[in-house]
């Protein structure tokens, strides 16, 4: 397991107090800023790891990770403001070429036995939010993440990506990678500045999936819209659906069937996978 180093060097811009009404909650913010400089050679690759709050990432022409937070605690109490200072913390790590922003409390589940008991157990006691705006390289592998709170918004990164929220859309422009967005309750909108090389995902359910490619675009396409359509601006041809899968399970014969559309563009190449429950597929051929 890679070992964390708790960095507490974030530097505080600005702190602001709202007291409202007693049947409110208090309101205690404050915005992080952090600046790291990436190694020069080898893999590069940033991670924000939230729980509550917004992520938006965006490439540019720089060398280092610019990263800004505006964390806001919520209780019913300024006591529990206090607890919540005490227990949560944005965690940075930079280490081998990776550089994370890490947002632990009392609600992660760190030993594997716990299995989510950790987050029963600190039920509702406050509330921390992070709302992240992060710039990278244009050639940095991501991976983000949230939960709640929040919509994950990525723009001009080349490489490759792992964008996972829960309650919220996502969107993501100007891809030149390859890699996998999911939500549960929200859309998914993807554009592509070059066509990927390697095989994406793409999933939600609740919400239409949207993703636009370049001209020129070689791949199988598999498409899963439970209750929903499937759009496709480019020429396809029908694949041949995969054998049925056989196993035994309790002693008996169990088919697996497969399910959705798979289509060959221009040829075929690697697979692009979207999949939906409520919502229609459309796959867009975008302009050069």
């Amino acid at each position: 397991m890679r070992q964390r180093t708790r960095d507490l060097s974030v530097f505080l811009i600005a702190l602001t107090l709202a007291i409202p009404s007693s049947a409110e909650k208090l309101s205690d913010s404050r915005t992080l800023n952090r600046s790291i400089a990436l190694e020069r050679s080898g893999p590069q690759r940033v991670i924000v790891d939230n729980v509550w709050g917004s992520i938006t990432v965006e490439g540019y022409e720089g060398e280092t990770v610019e990263m800004t937070a505006v964390e806001t605690v919520r209780a019913r109490t300024a006591e529990r403001i206090d607890q919540a200072r005490r227990e949560v913390e944005l965690q940075v790590n930079n280490q081998d070429g990776e550089v994370e922003f890490y947002v632990d409390g009392p609600f992660r589940c760190h030993d594997r036995t716990e299995q989510g008991n950790c987050w029963n157990n600190w039920r509702d006691r406050y509330e921390v939010i992070y709302d992240f705006r992060v710039r990278v390289p244009h050639d940095t592998d991501i991976e983000v993440r949230t939960v709640n709170h929040g919509d994950i918004e990525v723009s001009g990164v080349r490489g490759d990506f792992v964008v996972n929220n829960v309650n919220g859309s996502i969107e993501l422009s100007g891809l030149a990678g390859s890699g996998e967005a999911t939500t549960v309750n929200g859309p998914v909108v993807a554009s592509f500045v070059s066509n990927p090389k390697k095989n994406s995902h793409f999933e939600t359910i609740n919400g239409k999936i949207d993703v636009s490619f370049q001209p020129g675009l070689s791949a199988d396409l598999e498409m899963v819209a439970r209750w929903g359509e499937l759009w496709s601006e480019y020429k396809v041809e029908a694949l041949p659906s995969p054998p049925l899968t056989k196993r035994t399970a309790g002693g008996r014969t169990v088919i697996e069937l497969q399910r959705g559309s798979r289509v060959r563009v221009d040829g075929g190449g690697p697979t692009h996978s979207f999949e939906t429950l409520n919502g229609n597929i459309y796959v867009r051929k975008g302009t050069s």
